[in-house]
């Protein structure tokens, strides 16, 4: 009678162990299957020179890289290479993420920080549709609203 108890707890643990082993290995195949909801950074080290640069905004049709700076904006448009010469953003921390009332055609900031060595996408640069080319990353420690599309945006 013991022995039988034995068997019958031994052989309980070891299907729990195996369900448990099967359900565990199902969340690591899910994982791996799973898409990546970010772009690769590609980018990791800054160079040394921090700058202070304004940038204006650019509103493409696509998920690219949009802001240029302010002093080539007219000419490159006109004349073609605009989007050779537009760059992302990136905030140092969270505090420092722009508003949703910025990013309007005739946006002009001024950014103070460093750009990354390497082409790439900034952080948690989300993956959508389309496949926007790399571009320089610009990474902010400090921002000034030089001035807003905001304003024109919301009186039409």
């Amino acid at each position: 009678m013991k022995f039988g108890v034995i068997i019958f707890v031994f052989s309980l643990f070891s299907c729990v162990s195996k369900e448990a082993n099967k359900k565990e290995l199902q969340k690591d195949v899910s994982k791996t299957t799973e898409r990546p909801k970010f772009h690769p950074t590609y980018t990791d080290e800054l160079e040394d020179t921090v700058r202070t640069i304004d940038l204006s905004y650019v509103a493409w049709a696509c998920q690219c890289a949009n802001w240029v700076k302010a002093s080539e904006h007219e000419q490159y448009q006109e004349s073609g290479g605009l989007a050779e010469r537009s760059m992302f953003v990136e905030p140092a921390d969270s505090t420092l993420t722009l508003a949703d009332t910025i990013g309007y055609t005739g946006d002009v900031i001024r950014f103070t920080g460093q750009f990354y060595k390497d082409k790439g996408y900034p952080k948690n640069y989300p993956i959508t549709e389309m496949d926007p080319d790399k571009a320089k990353v610009f990474r902010y420690t400090k921002y000034k609203i030089l001035s807003s599309g905001y304003v024109n945006f919301r009186e039409n």
